[in-house]
């Protein structure tokens, strides 16, 4: 199933622009809520997070409407991967549910970003590694 998330961060702010695009990327059940991302408690996102499922797939508008930092982007994300559920950000390009949003190297890779000083070595010997927080990284340093 294809469930969406929204957010905004004031009562003031819209939701429907972000609604459109889920409904459009063939989201069959929305969760949105009006809440700032810095708050750690975010009910809707919570209950979405406990009744997401192994084959489902999350889709949100972008990366910045579901992590407060990308210490808990990576960790939701990460999360979400762990449990059999795949993730789409639409407006970052980021699909972990396409052949190229996975690979499994058997080498260490390495990931230069100089516009953040984020110099990252990740071992890849071991276990299959998504793509995602690598593109993840890249898409922040874009901003």
């Amino acid at each position: 199933m294809k469930i969406g998330y929204a957010r905004v961060s004031t009562k003031e702010q819209n939701l429907d622009r972000q609604i459109d695009a889920l409904q459009q990327a063939g989201c069959e059940k929305i969760f949105s809520e009006q809440i700032s991302g810095a708050k750690k408690e975010r009910p809707e996102l919570n209950m979405l997070l406990s009744q997401i499922r192994d084959g489902d797939q999350l889709v949100i508008d972008k990366l910045s409407r579901l992590g407060r930092s990308l210490k808990d982007l990576i960790q939701i994300v990460s999360d979400l991967e762990d449990r059999g559920v795949t993730f789409i950000s639409l407006k970052d390009a980021i699909d972990t549910s396409s052949a190229s949003g996975r690979v499994r190297p058997t080498l260490d890779a390495e990931v230069k970003i100089p516009s953040l000083n984020v110099h990252l070595v990740h071992s890849l010997r071991c276990s299959s590694f998504s793509l995602t927080s690598l593109l993840l990284l890249q898409s922040l340093s874009e901003i």
